[in-house]
């Protein structure tokens, strides 16, 4: 693990960063009990924030044999299917989330996705130190998924962000209708997970799942979904 601390990734280096961490699993476990915070974790093992692909990893050491479950089924069986359901729906907002993948340039498994967040959202919120008070379907999508344009300062938008945003969430660049990259955003830290909304979202769960982190509570039902009925993971 002090090898990986304090040498940063590279073209030459990149398997030996792999294989380390595969080795270092059980160790790595136990010290992360032993931390308080996201950030603090991930001061700890940097490697995650400029290595992504270590979150895969890290996730398919805890849950064998469901690293890639989302990204199989997402597009093949959810994404037509959830957008057929909410189409139905009497909602304006449904309605014009779905207008937006429409559009030539529309992406569908981020519609989906947002459709599904919208459809299971949880109203019963509760701001620190306030009963539980009810959140529009609007609100909650910025729990799980904020925009900022291309080539933005995206260290300056983590600074500034609202104090209510505390757990993680999804950080997209570029057109609404279909950003260019995304950041999982967390504490002050933000990672590069990757160009499509698939691949982003898959990252941001497995952070959630394999460090303990919890979800935003207007996001509860929606991720108690996604965890068992999608990955498959017992509650």
């Amino acid at each position: 693990m002090k090898w990986m601390k304090h040498h940063a990734p590279s073209t030459e280096n990149r398997a030996k960063h792999l294989d380390y961490h595969r080795e270092t699993w059980q160790a790595r476990r136990e010290k992360t009990k032993q931390l308080t915070s996201f950030s603090e974790i991930m001061e700890c093992f940097p490697r995650f924030v400029d290595m992504p692909e270590l979150l895969d990893v890290e996730f398919e050491l805890h849950y064998p044999d469901q690293g890639s479950t989302f990204l199989t089924k997402w597009a093949t069986f959810y994404t037509e299917r959830v957008i057929k359901v909410a189409s139905c729906q009497q909602s304006t907002l449904l309605q014009q989330i779905i207008a937006k993948c429409d559009c030539p340039s529309g992406d569908r498994q981020l519609c989906a996705l947002l459709l599904l967040l919208v459809m299971l959202r949880t109203n019963n919120y509760k701001k620190q130190g306030q009963k539980g008070t009810s959140v529009s379907g609007a609100s909650s999508l910025k729990f799980l998924l904020q925009y900022m344009p291309a080539g933005g300062d995206v260290a300056a938008y983590v600074a500034d962000k609202e104090t209510e945003f505390t757990q993680p969430f999804l950080l997209a660049l570029g057109n609404e209708t279909h950003p260019s990259q995304y950041f999982v955003v967390c504490d002050e830290i933000f990672i590069p997970v990757g160009r499509n909304v698939i691949q982003s979202f898959d990252r941001l769960f497995k952070i959630m799942y394999s460090f303990d982190v919890h979800y935003a509570q207007p996001l509860e039902s929606f991720f108690l979904f996604v965890a068992g009925e999608i990955y498959g993971l017992a509650s």
